[in-house]
């Protein structure tokens, strides 16, 4: 039960971090996108840009059916 608990808690402290770190994109609904400017003020394009340019044409072609199977989100801790 121990190790279940602390991984737990390693899980729940990743997940933390990754809100904070994120809190501005999160933290907004869609309408924001355009009076907030979340594309040019939140959104790194030269992250976006850099992250998009490192993929193969096939992981391009696959993002949107990939998006729409993400059931669960598992943290590698």
């Amino acid at each position: 039960m121990a190790i279940d608990l602390d991984h737990s808690s390693k899980a729940l402290i990743k997940l933390s971090e990754f809100l904070l770190d994120n809190h501005d994109l999160i933290n907004v609904c869609m309408v924001d996108f355009i009076t907030k400017d979340i594309f040019g003020d939140v959104i790194s394009r030269q992250d976006v840009a850099d992250e998009l340019s490192g993929m193969t044409d096939d992981q391009i072609i696959q993002m949107p059916e990939r998006c729409s199977r993400i059931k669960e989100v598992k943290f590698e801790i």
